[in-house]
C-alpha cells in the first residue's frame, strides 16, 4: 500500500510541474554575443515615411522611422532561429505587416516598400 502511495505522489509532482511551462527557445551555443544579431536593410520607395515594428512570437518592438524615399539599416539582437514579422505604417497612409520569415543570428533582411503600398510580402 505504501508502495502505491509514492508512485501517485510523484505523478501529482510530475504534473503539475508541467503545467503552465512552455520550452524555452534555446539560444545558437555556436553564435557568440557580440555576433547574437540580424540586420534588416530598408529601402522606402514611397514618397511617405515609413514607421517599422517587429514583432516575433511573443514579443514586439519598434524598429524605427524611413523616410520617404530613402534607406535605412537596422541592427537589432536576435540570438535565436524564429520567425519575424515587420508592421510597416506610412505616415497618413497604409498600414499592413509583412508574412513570417525565419530568421537566424547573423542574417540580413531586405524590405523594399513600394509607392501606393497595398499589402505586404517579404
Amino acid at each position: 500500500m505504501r508502495k502505491y502511495g509514492r508512485i501517485a505522489v510523484l505523478g501529482i509532482v510530475l504534473t503539475s510541474a508541467g503545467l503552465g511551462c512552455t520550452v524555452p527557445r534555446a539560444a545558437d551555443p555556436f553564435i557568440s554575443q557580440a555576433d547574437a544579431r540580424i540586420n534588416i536593410e530598408v529601402t522606402n520607395l514611397a514618397f511617405e515615411d515609413a514607421t517599422l515594428h517587429f514583432t516575433w512570437m511573443g514579443g514586439r518592438r519598434r524598429l524605427g522611422i524611413v523616410t520617404g524615399t530613402q534607406t535605412a539599416n537596422f541592427m537589432i539582437p536576435w540570438d535565436r532561429n524564429e520567425e519575424l514579422r515587420i508592421e510597416i505604417d506610412l505616415l497618413a497612409s497604409n498600414r499592413c505587416t509583412t508574412r513570417p520569415i525565419l530568421v537566424s543570428p547573423g542574417d540580413v533582411v531586405l524590405l523594399e516598400i513600394q509607392p501606393g503600398l497595398r499589402t505586404c510580402g517579404l
